[in-house]
């Protein structure tokens, strides 16, 4: 509860410099959703969290509603365990991905080539991101399965275990270099994405440096020792072991 309402204020503060951010409803719907889900059964929790993404979908435009459902299917997958069997799993990612890459192709097209005016325009859209995510994300873990996999972790984990740090410092870096740059109401998607890429590898650098030093990211310390309502140690131990 704690960490979830921790969580929901920095979202809200966050809000004044990113409007649409996740966070905030993150933790709201966390609270409304995901922390009462914790005493259903598994299944039940699969087949909500299921029903609800396709819903997310089909029924409405995907974005914020589709938070619950794919949270469900979270919560759901981490109680099955998968996450700890990914190494047995290379043949069932492989099909994953077989399904959703060109589903994700034929929806990306279909957004193109529709009218975006249209009455199913955000819909098809959502299907296209999620689909895309689906596909990027089996590729990613069968990519993790290769020798490229101890690479691949050796620069995205130091990210993923700051997360929340890096969230909140690359929106600083880009509400600092907008003006600088030009890009507020711009079409510059060329500088955009360079940018992008220009944060994304100081942060990959930051974080391992960090990390090396440290337990936890900044923001991340802090959020679990609200979590715990103690000052958790933050620093390594840099006595040789006996």
């Amino acid at each position: 509860m704690r960490r979830l309402t921790a969580l929901g204020l920095l979202g809200a503060a966050h809000q004044l410099l990113q409007p649409g951010e996740a966070l905030a409803p993150y933790a709201v719907i966390g609270l409304v959703i995901l922390l009462p889900a914790t005493w259903l059964p598994t299944r039940l929790v699969l087949i909500a969290g299921l029903v609800g993404t396709v819903a997310s979908v089909t029924l409405v435009s995907g974005g914020i509603a589709s938070i619950p459902g794919l949270f469900l299917l979270g919560l759901g997958v981490a109680r099955l365990g998968v996450v700890h069997t990914l190494d047995r799993r290379t043949g069932q990612l492989a099909a994953v991905l077989t399904l959703a890459a060109p589903a994700a192709a034929a929806a990306v097209r279909r957004q193109y080539t529709y009218a975006p005016a249209g009455p199913f325009a955000t819909r098809i859209a959502a299907g296209a991101g999620l689909l895309g995510a689906l596909a990027y994300a089996t590729a990613l873990l069968l990519l993790l399965h290769t020798r490229l996999g101890r690479s691949l972790s050796a620069v995205l984990e130091p990210l993923g275990r700051m997360a929340l740090t890096n969230y909140i410092t690359a929106t600083l870096a880009v509400t600092a270099a907008t003006p600088l740059l030009g890009l507020r109401g711009s079409a510059r998607w060329d500088i955009a994405m360079l940018l992008a890429a220009g944060i994304l590898v100081v942060q990959a650098f930051l974080s391992r440096w960090w990390l090396r030093r440290m337990r936890y990211g900044p923001l991340e310390w802090c959020l679990r020792s609200v979590t715990w309502w103690s000052i958790v140690p933050i620093a390594r131990s840099l006595t040789p072991a006996a």
